[in-house]
Parts: C-alpha cells; structure tokens; sequence
C-alpha cells in the first residue's frame, strides 16, 4: 500500500476469496499477532457466521 500510488488511481480492485483462505488468514492473523488460541479463533469464526451470512 502506497498512498501516493493510491492517490493517482481512480478504480478499485476486489479479491473475491474463497471463505477457506479467509479463515485461514484470520486463524494465522488472531494466532500470530493477537495471542489467541486455535480454539478461540474458529469459536469467534463460528459464532460471526450467521451475521456474515444475514449482512454480506
């Protein structure tokens, strides 16, 4: 990310990923920097899924 770059650009880019590798970088992000537990993690993934489902 380069907010130079960014600033002479006038479109967006989307990454349709599938929810595999979403949860893959999530579980490896909440693991690596935030201390959380594998445990943890895919319980928090769990319990957001209807949300994700009902608004995105």
């Amino acid at each position: 990310f380069d907010p130079r770059i960014r600033n002479l650009l006038d479109f967006s880019i989307y990454l349709d990923i599938s929810k595999e590798v979403k949860f893959a970088w999530k579980i490896q992000r909440d693991m690596a920097e935030r201390g959380e537990s594998l445990e943890s993690v895919k319980a928090s993934i769990e319990a957001r899924k209807s949300d994700f489902n009902a608004y995105v």
